[in-house]
């Protein structure tokens, strides 16, 4: 119904495979910063850390390439049902808010004044304490009771 149909076809695909770039760069960092600070000293040499990038990345793709055999769909139905459903996710949420607030410490979290020049909120402290872990455990609780 919108004027040239197939520019906006081809400007919404270009646009997911962004997305889905972007997301693979995000995630991929992450694995990359907490390897470094974990072995700063081998690590943060020269050429090291992209040695290790290379490795990590053909790593990830010859796990995956499982997916695109003939019992991929399979193995990805599998994944998604066991791995990848709401109630596995608000499991892992609820004891991750546990550890973050009441294990690591709320207070650690609190104090990002050296960081930010200005302390958080009290209401943050409150959430990272008793709101998320409660509302996160009340979902758990009545998604796995229907």
């Amino acid at each position: 119904m919108m004027p040239l149909p197939q520019l906006w076809s081809i400007c919404f695909f270009v646009m997911l495979i962004l997305l889905r770039l972007d997301s693979q760069f995000v995630a991929m960092e992450v694995v990359m910063t907490s390897f470094v600070d974990m072995f700063p000293k081998v690590l943060r040499r020269s050429g090291r850390r992209e040695i290790f990038l290379l490795f990590y990345c053909l790593i990830c793709f010859f796990s995956q390439l499982v997916m695109v055999t003939e019992g991929g769909m399979f193995v990805f139905q599998l994944l998604d049902y066991y791995a990848c459903n709401g109630a596995c996710i608000l499991f892992l949420c609820v004891f991750e808010t546990l550890a973050l607030g009441w294990i690591f410490g709320v207070d650690r979290l609190y104090d990002i004044k050296d960081m930010t020049g200005t302390r958080a909120n009290y209401f943050f402290k409150l959430c990272w304490l008793y709101l998320t872990p409660l509302v996160s455990l009340a979902i758990l609780s009545l998604s796995t009771s229907l």
